[in-house]
């Protein structure tokens, strides 16, 4: 039996240069835990790095058994199109979609995509279950045996059927990093890519962990609700030096949602990473009120274990609006104070911060002006979006309140993330003015661009032009001050 899996990108021009994990666990955790490995060959079409023609060779050539397509809301509308793509070649094919879209949205309530079944939570044990299934039964699955199935939502004669909610996985230890190879890892793994502004080289992107202890609103994280759970600094450490090997890799990503969740585990990762002499330089995430003075210590031993930079979720300079949103933990005071340790310590600050934040008033956009223009020779880089929500998240459900998603299609939402014209985005905010957002947004965009280095926008230009044209030259001219 084959199974294609689809990964589409967000819209046709943009693409990521990080390979959806995801999958690589389902295929690594089937061939571990399933029942029939050896009756089974998986095949992924990697929208990143190839287009339509490549997928419809594939199709023709594989022949595969079932499509599964993994989809974020951010990739809705690509993921529609590539489903129309595959009815076209095979109307009856089975499809089966998973991801964070479907965890949101099992019902298709929000926006209905053309799949059969649908995984409507942490996708491995479900998965192993109905593949299992499908087996034994020569894909000839009923209403009654897929009633029996957790995890899973699906059509029936008259009406979407969810199922009770499946297993999760606890150890997640069972990923094998060599089941990468299922991606083009010339593509993710060979080329030279930015690690932030001045630094490149070729870069890992890794996952340590799974989920986060908090639940800002803006966050899908609040709608999960899953437990935190870790890879063993053995596994992490392992994936690490596999790579450093076959690729020469120097440059990390580590991708959770909050690395420093447990500091404790942090430092023995410092210390085994020291130990290995492998001379890595990495990036991670953090969260500003979770840091004290206390962690001077840690945050030295990050910088001697190769730690180049933390990424900050500021958000905003007002308080009001962090309360909002993060919760009573959140404060101006305690990003102050996480940028000062990080700062001292000569690990570089790199912030995100948001406008438009729903509630928000022209003198919050001037408390995050100011906390950013006060902090500029600390902040090693940092980028501004237009807040957008996403299905699944507290302020998803506030907005549709409010009225303020009429008219909004999924495109949208994409464009917001990334657009740099003012005719481009949308604000979801009845308190402000679109205009106010736009000029502080330019505003602190310029100030950094300005302050960067000539030979920073040089090395970025000249590493993206052919792996992600429509976006480099908008940004070229975004720097030349050239608007649309």
């Amino acid at each position: 039996m084959k199974v294609l899996f689809i990964n589409p990108a967000p819209y046709k021009g943009r693409k990521y240069n990080i390979p959806n994990f995801g999958l690589i666990y389902l295929i690594s955790y089937y061939k571990k835990f399933g029942k029939y490995p050896r009756k089974i060959q998986f095949k992924i079409y990697d929208e990143n790095c190839q287009d339509e023609r490549d997928l419809l060779k594939i199709l023709r050539g594989y022949k595969p058994n079932i499509i599964g397509v993994s989809c974020t809301s951010l990739v809705i509308e690509r993921a529609e199109g590539l489903i129309k793509l595959v009815r076209s070649w095979n109307k009856n094919i089975p499809i089966i979609g998973g991801g964070v879209h479907f965890q949101t949205d099992p019902r298709g309530k929000i926006k209905i995509l053309d799949v059969d079944i649908a995984f409507t939570g942490e996708g491995e044990i479900p998965f192993k279950e109905f593949i299992d299934l499908y087996i034994e039964h020569d894909g000839k699955l009923s209403e009654k045996l897929l009633s029996k199935l957790t995890g899973i939502s699906y059509k029936s004669q008259s009406a979407t059927i969810v199922n009770p909610p499946g297993n999760i996985v606890k150890d997640l230890d069972f990923m094998s990093y060599r089941d990468f190879s299922y991606y083009d890892e010339e593509y993710y793994f060979q080329k030279k890519y930015e690690l932030y502004p001045g630094k490149h080289g070729r870069i890992l992107t890794i996952l340590s962990s799974r989920g986060c202890p908090f639940n800002c609103k803006f966050c899908f994280n609040s709608f999960r609700k899953k437990p935190l759970r870790f890879h063993s600094v053995d596994f992490t450490l392992k994936l690490i030096k596999y790579f450093a090997k076959k690729y020469k890799i120097k440059l990390i990503v580590v991708n959770d949602d909050l690395f420093l969740a447990d500091k404790q585990r942090v430092a023995e990762f410092c210390r085994r990473l020291i130990a290995s002499k492998l001379e890595i330089k990495w990036v991670c995430q953090g969260r500003p009120d979770i840091l004290s003075d206390k962690d001077a210590d840690l945050l030295k031993l990050m910088k001697k274990a190769g730690c180049e930079q933390i990424c900050f979720g500021f958000e905003s300079g007002s308080n009001r609006i962090l309360k909002f949103i993060k919760g009573e933990t959140s404060s101006v005071e305690k990003n102050q104070r996480a940028i000062d340790l990080v700062h001292q310590s000569g690990i570089r600050v790199f912030g995100y911060f948001m406008l438009g934040i729903p509630r928000e008033t022209k003198k919050d956009l001037l408390m995050t002006k100011a906390f950013i223009t006060e902090n500029l020779n600390k902040l090693s880089f940092y980028e501004v979006f237009v807040f957008t929500p996403l299905p699944g998240t507290f302020l998803w459900d506030w907005c549709e309140k409010e009225g303020l998603l009429k008219k909004v299609i999924f495109a949208d939402l994409v464009t917001n993330m990334f657009s740099m014209e003012y005719k481009s985005f949308k604000i979801f905010t009845k308190g402000l003015k679109k205009k106010d957002v736009y000029s502080i947004k330019e505003h602190l965009k310029q100030l950094i661009i300005k302050r960067e280095p000539l030979k920073n926008k040089v090395s970025y230009f000249l590493l993206n032009i052919f792996r992600d044209p429509e976006m480099t030259f908008s940004k070229l001219f975004y720097y030349l001050g050239v608007k649309d």
